[in-house]
Parts: C-alpha cells; structure tokens; sequence
C-alpha cells in the first residue's frame, strides 16, 4: 500500500528503491509506506487506522518535534530522512519492560543504520541521539535524533493500571541528517541565547553555581552533522538504504530479549563513565541544572544510573544531559 504526493526535488526519496532494501532485508516494518512532500511533522500525520509497521515519511517538515518541549527539528528539502513508525506487534509489546526496550532498540536501530554507510565513529548520548565527538573528544555534534509516544487505541484517562498496556501502542518520530551539509553552517549564538534564556551573566548570582549553569546552557545548543560530513563525500547517501536498515534493526531488536538489546545498546554508548551535565525536565530553571557522571543503566528500565556530585546515586528515566567536558 503507498499513499504519494507531489515529489517536486529531483532527489526525491525512492520508494521502490526503498522496498527493494527492505524485502532484501526481509523486515515488514515499512511494507506500508506512506510518502508526502511536505508535512508540520510526521508524528502528525500518521492515520489513526494505520496497521503495525507503517512508516510515515515526508521529504520536509515545518514543525518537526523533538524531545525538549518547544525545540524543533531543523528540516531541509530532499536531503535527509523524516520519519514516524508505528510499532504495534502485540507479540513483542506486552508488558512495560517493552516499551522500555523499544526506546533503546530504536536508538541502536539508527546507529547501526548509520555504520553501515560507513559513519562508524556515531554514537548513541542517552536516551536517543546519535553523535560524533571529535577526535580530542572536546565537543560533539548531533547527526540524528528520536522521539517515542505511547499512543492508546481506548484511552481512559480514569483507568490507571497496567491493563492500559493492551490497547498502547508506539509512534517512533526518526530524523537523520544523511546529504545536508552542515560544514559551512552553525546554530548562531543569537540562537543560542534565545532557546535557553542566558544573555549575560548578570542574570546569575556571581558564584560558582551561576558559572555552571551558563556553561550547561551554552552546550544545551548542539551543532548538527550529516553523514555526508562525517564521511567527506560529494556524492549522494541512500536514505532509502538507511531507513530501511533502521526497519529491519527494530524489527529484529525487539525480538530479542531484554538483557540482549541492553548490552548491545552499551557497544555504542557514548556517555557511561563521562561528567556530565544534568538538566530539569522542562528546561525553564538553568540553575536548577545538576552535575554527575553516568555509570551505568539501569537493568530494569534502562534509565540512566547517575552519580550525583553529592554521592547520591540515581536512575533517570526523563530529562536530557549533556557531556561536560573539562
């Protein structure tokens, strides 16, 4: 089944191009393939009535979303991937553990997706985006990024019991920067000033505290990176092989059990074992921004294990952090 809009860019993504990764890979997830030119944000779009596997793709988006309430996913014409899966299979979503599971093998899904075009030094920062550090490991930047909802067929919201669980199912929101080069580009520090409120210094307190919070909002800005930097290539990078790959990995993944997705997502952590800067849910207190360092995920949720500079040790299921680095 494919549903298709006007494709105005000469790059257009190929769906039959697409299909042919996929059957070769012998995933369903993406059988269903819904294409637009332009769309708010595939998250959106996705029909109510969409059977397991569907993947919505867009060649643009207005209002992409990410994870950070308000922050937006920055979108080119026909270079990179956009898209939301629905992952329903009741086989492999039954209990909370495998919707814990499916952000992780998601996350996995992506990086390996991006190895096998040869972006081999990506790696996952918790929860779900993927990043290349540079080589004196001082900065990194951001080549993709995931979101995932529990969406609900029946919702109930007086019915609080884990039964809820039957009618959940989940919306995978994917964006890959793949042919957009960013080598020529940056986030401007007006940018920067405007997404986390610090315009001078005087708006703290002159402590150490102050100084803390200021540099944890400046690195909440995150340059992008493409897999067309990353490699140094003039040619063009199949999105189509990339998403279907990143089908195929999910598909896989949440087969496998619990214990196997956690310690194949800890081959391409990035953060276990690095400082890091800690930063509240919604974002809107800079200086209630904590410092730790991970050490570990949990084996229950796969939430983040922190060890605060207090001592206290504590797993993270929400939030965002950063790597602080010295």
């Amino acid at each position: 089944k494919k549903i298709m809009k006007s494709k105005n860019a000469l790059n257009a993504f190929d769906i039959s191009k697409f299909h042919e990764y996929r059957q070769l890979l012998n995933t369903s997830i993406g059988k269903n393939l819904i294409y637009h030119d332009t769309v708010t944000s595939t998250m959106d779009i996705v029909p109510k009535d969409a059977e397991h596997g569907t993947v919505v793709v867009a060649e643009c988006q207005t209002k992409g979303r990410g994870r950070k309430k308000g922050r937006k996913w920055q979108s080119s014409n026909s270079e990179n991937i956009y898209c939301t899966i629905k992952y329903d299979n009741r086989e492999y979503l039954k209990q909370m553990t495998d919707f814990f599971k499916i952000n992780l093998a998601a996350s996995i899904a992506m990086c390996q997706a991006i190895h096998e075009v040869g972006v081999t030094e990506a790696g996952i920062k918790w929860p779900n985006d993927i990043i290349i550090e540079d080589s004196n490991k001082r900065k990194y930047k951001k080549l993709a990024g995931m979101l995932v909802t529990i969406e609900q067929k029946d919702f109930d919201p007086k019915q609080k019991n884990q039964n809820q669980l039957a009618n959940s199912f989940v919306h995978i929101g994917i964006g890959i920067n793949v042919n957009q080069s960013f080598l020529t580009s940056f986030i401007p520090e007006s940018t920067v000033k405007e997404e986390t409120k610090v315009n001078n210094e005087e708006q703290f307190d002159k402590t150490d505290t102050s100084k803390d919070a200021i540099r944890a909002a400046i690195n909440w800005i995150v340059q992008p990176v493409s897999c067309k930097d990353a490699l140094k290539d003039s040619g063009s990078i199949s999105r189509e092989k990339i998403l279907a790959n990143v089908c195929h990995n999910i598909d896989r993944l949440m087969k496998q059990p619990w214990e196997d997705v956690l310690d194949e997502y800890l081959k391409y952590d990035r953060v276990i074992g690095r400082d890091l800067y800690i930063y509240p849910n919604d974002y809107e207190n800079i200086e209630a921004v904590q410092k730790g360092t991970a050490i570990g995920l949990s084996k229950h949720t796969g939430g983040l294990k922190i060890r605060y500079e207090n001592g206290n040790i504590r797993d993270i299921m929400t939030g965002e952090v950063s790597i602080r680095y010295q």
